[in-house]
């Protein structure tokens, strides 16, 4: 605000506006940025400057790997990507408005004490409080790996270029359940219409003690492997990764996702989620049950072209994704996944409010504390 009333007052000295408008303009170029944090991929023109500013970001930074700066700012090159366009919009929308509406609830239920006061302020859908809470959105096509979308937060700003969806790591809670049961379902030991009963656990190691409750704190008895998806029961969960074995789980998730296996848990815990992955990852995963047990990985570069159009760097699918899972193992998850959205199911009332009517299958997944 000092330089912009610096270069003002100079400008009326010099004659180029009147001299009694130096307050005026001022005000006018405040409201100008503050609209532009509200908006950060519009500059201040209102013109649009970069409507896909974390994929701009993420493919700079992939390239800097392959080629000098200069080359990449002032060579001319031509970069063709995977990423659609109306995808990407999409995807920004959903994570904008979703972080926004979780927000607008945590503060209405006092969630938001104690917040720092270094977060910058981002107003707009995240309200004046700015955008204590940030997330992070990946688009895989199952098919072949291709990343169609990469939403990296709340906006694209000077404070806030993180691209999340592949930069951040967070606990995946529940959404890992899918792969306990596929391999369960996979061993021959299981089915989803078996029965197991929900009811308070302890596992004693030494003098220590370990209790996993279920989200809601209630038990339900007995149930079948399939509502206890669908419900995503920590229990029965427990249950199936101690009879299943940790190691083929963590083998499955390893060649689903394509993180190391050194990154999981060796306990039982590993059936909460209680290891982190990025949000490509997890897509990779679930792009896996996807496609009939084949897991894709993501890729984002068709081809790297010089000002000619003469192919410097081809691009495409990265070799021919490997069978981690057989096809009709897929087909009774994605069965069994389905319910996750219908009644009785953790992501119904999500569906119901977000007028989804198509088929779809899919899980949620939360952590606490």
């Amino acid at each position: 605000k000092a330089r912009t009333r610096t270069v003002l007052t100079r400008m009326a000295r010099l004659g180029f506006i009147p001299e009694g408008s130096v307050e005026r303009y001022a005000k006018e170029a405040a409201s100008l940025v503050e609209a532009r944090q509200r908006q950060p991929e519009v500059s201040f023109w209102r013109m649009r400057v970069n409507e896909a500013p974390y994929v701009a970001e993420y493919v700079r930074r992939e390239l800097e790997a392959r080629y000098p700066k200069e080359r990449i700012l002032k060579g001319g090159l031509r970069v063709r990507t995977t990423f659609d366009l109306d995808v990407q919009r999409a995807a920004q929308e959903a994570l904008r408005s979703g972080l926004g509406a979780l927000q607008g609830e945590l503060g209405a239920a006092g969630g938001l004490a104690g917040r720092s006061p270094a977060v910058p302020a981002l107003a707009g859908a995240i309200g004046a409080a700015g955008p204590l809470l940030q997330g992070g959105l990946a688009v895989v096509r199952s098919t072949d790996g291709a990343i169609l979308a990469l939403a990296g937060g709340t906006g694209f700003n000077f404070q806030n270029q993180l691209i999340r969806a592949v930069d951040s790591r967070r606990p995946v809670g529940s959404s890992l359940k899918p792969f306990v049961y596929a391999a369960a379902f996979g061993s021959g030991r299981f089915k989803p219409e078996d029965t197991m009963v929900d009811e308070p656990l302890t596992y004693r190691f030494g003098r220590k003690t370990w209790s996993p409750q279920n989200y809601d704190k209630k038990y339900r008895g007995e149930v079948t492997l399939s509502t206890a998806v669908h419900q995503s029961i920590n229990t029965v969960a427990v249950r199936v990764l101690e009879r299943t074995g940790v190691e083929p789980v963590i083998r499955l998730l390893s060649a689903a996702t394509g993180a190391p296996e050194r990154r999981f848990p060796r306990d039982l815990t590993l059936a909460l989620g209680t290891f982190d992955l990025s949000p490509l990852e997890l897509a990779r995963g679930y792009a896996t049950l996807a496609n009939g047990g084949k897991s894709p990985v993501p890729y984002f570069l068709r081809a790297v072209e010089d000002r000619e159009g003469k192919v410097l760097l081809p691009g495409g699918p990265q070799g021919e994704p490997a069978q981690v899972l057989e096809p009709a193992l897929c087909s009774t998850m994605t069965a069994v996944l389905r319910g996750v959205l219908g009644p009785g199911g953790s992501a119904h009332g999500a569906a119901v409010r977000a007028g989804l009517t198509v088929p779809a299958a899919g899980k949620t997944g939360t952590t606490s504390d």
